[in-house]
């Protein structure tokens, strides 16, 4: 047996490049891959052509284009007789802005009309302290609400697992079957 380590590489190679020149097979072939191929210290540089893509894939890869981040716009608010702009981003629209803004004027407002001697900085820490603890309210309301959820689901769950399975029509049949088989062994015996 011949140790011909080229004819024995050259059954893994591409057979149909061989021999032509390298003009003719790229205007003919696709696009092609190119790596070494090694075995037992030899070398040689195999082509194989590249699976052409489907058309499914050919249209998600031109259906899925990355969407540019939206620049975040300014939009001027007047909050307490002075304008601020209040940036914008893709989260958070131009209205909920307003809405925002429209609120903390009007807890401003509140706390310059309980104490109108008030400056405007004075005025903020009231509004935020009035803003803060109706946050810390709502939080509080948010845990009971999970706290007593999860014990309603406790007490589904525990009635549920309670509750007695009821045999079908089928299955009381069959049990009835099983007592008269049963009764007619034990007077046999």
């Amino acid at each position: 047996m011949k140790n011909n380590y080229e004819s024995i590489l050259g059954k893994y190679s591409d057979s149909k490049s061989v021999g032509k020149s390298k003009a003719k097979n790229q205007k003919k072939m696709p696009l092609m891959a190119t790596y070494e191929q090694r075995y037992k210290g030899l070398t040689k540089t195999v082509t194989e052509p590249v699976p052409t893509p489907t058309l499914e894939e050919k249209i998600k890869a031109k259906a899925v284009k990355p969407v540019p981040p939206k620049k975040p716009e300014r939009i001027p608010v007047t909050i307490g007789g002075n304008r601020y702009l209040l940036g914008t981003d893709e989260a958070m629209s131009e209205i909920r802005v307003h809405r925002i803004a429209n609120l903390a004027n009007q807890m401003l407002e509140e706390a310059k009309g309980t104490n109108p001697g008030l400056t405007n900085s004075k005025a903020a820490i009231l509004a935020l302290i009035d803003l803060c603890d109706l946050y810390i309210g709502l939080q509080d309301k948010n845990s009971n609400m999970k706290t007593e959820l999860m014990y309603l689901q406790q007490q589904d769950f525990i009635n549920k697992s309670a509750k007695a399975v009821e045999p079908t029509p089928m299955e009381k049949l069959a049990d009835e079957v099983k007592e008269k088989e049963n009764a007619k062994t034990n007077e046999k015996k």
